[in-house]
């Protein structure tokens, strides 16, 4: 199920939306990593396996002037685990991959007036609580919780008449290392992306 709520206030200058999910999926498989390590062979599984998530998701939108945009995001997960399975201590597993908590808050500012007219500047934040690597009672391992920050800038001009936007964004600033996904990959590091514009 997901149900959820829209709502716009203030002239419009802060809309949001509040929505309360919920998914089981059922016949699902997994490894059996203790028959594996036992007998020296794989790949072994586990079928029958049943699974749960549900939560929260929030996401914001407020211009506190014009031309300043402040976006959040939140999402809170009250429940994502293994509810059933033919192995009696997978019951209760934490779902691989899955944070309980995942906060992210962009904000962005275009000048319109004085020496910097035409500039825009933005910058945001990701953070992700830590998660297990696989819903395997036999594996404790964890991807650690991390944030992640990144940045951008803008210009816009004219060029034989037409709208140009130049654009600089930088993803991890600070080049954190970190895991993410299904499969526990590490994470972009730093880079930029540089890009130019128009329209015709």
């Amino acid at each position: 199920y997901d149900i959820g709520l829209k709502s716009s206030l203030l002239n419009g200058s802060l809309a949001g939306s509040i929505s309360f999910y919920g998914v089981k999926r059922e016949d699902l498989s997994s490894r059996d990593s203790a028959r594996e390590v036992s007998t020296g062979r794989q790949p072994w599984f586990i079928y029958g396996d049943a699974e749960e998530s549900q939560g929260i998701e929030v996401d914001l939108s407020y211009n506190p002037v014009a031309n300043w945009q402040i976006m959040f995001g939140y999402s809170h997960a009250t429940k994502a685990e293994t509810v059933k399975s033919t192995t009696a201590a997978r019951v209760g597993l934490p779902l691989a991959a899955f944070p309980k908590d995942v906060l992210s808050v962009w904000t962005k500012y275009d000048v319109r007036s004085g020496a910097l007219n035409g500039w825009s500047f933005g910058g945001g934040l990701r953070d992700s609580s830590s998660v297990v690597f696989v819903a395997d009672q036999n594996l404790t391992a964890k991807m650690p919780a991390y944030t992640t920050v990144d940045a951008m800038v803008q210009y816009r001009f004219k060029f034989s008449g037409r709208d140009v936007q130049a654009q600089v964004n930088v993803k991890n600033i600070f080049d954190k290392e970190y895991r993410e996904g299904s499969f526990g990959a590490f994470g972009d590091p730093r880079s930029f992306l540089v890009s130019l514009s128009t329209k015709f």
